[in-house]
């Protein structure tokens, strides 16, 4: 997964630090992955590539089940997220910022 950010990307969620380089970002998601309760329901509202072609950003609501460190018990949260894309000099599409609250 981490493929899909750049090695400059930001992870940004409720309740941790932000991930701001390459190997915070691969321990985020595998961090996440690993959650035997992870559940993610997105909804994306709007996407937008900028005018200059190299940026384009998505937004919506998503829903999330994650396990309760303290507790060790399956909680659900809910909120709203903001992804930007940077293309990359060989064509393809990342992420360099992710932010969910």
């Amino acid at each position: 997964m981490n493929s899909y950010y750049a090695p400059d990307a930001v992870i940004a969620t409720p309740g941790r630090p932000a991930a701001k380089d390459g190997r915070a970002v691969t321990k985020a998601i595998k961090d996440d992955i690993a959650d035997p309760n992870l559940k993610i329901s997105v909804s994306n509202e709007k996407t937008e590539v900028a005018g200059s072609g190299d940026l384009a950003y998505r937004r919506g609501s998503f829903k999330i089940t994650t396990t309760n460190p303290k507790t060790k018990q399956a909680e659900q949260s809910a909120g709203t997220y903001l992804t930007v894309f940077r293309k990359q000099a060989d064509g393809s599409w990342k992420i360099v910022e992710d932010f969910g609250v």
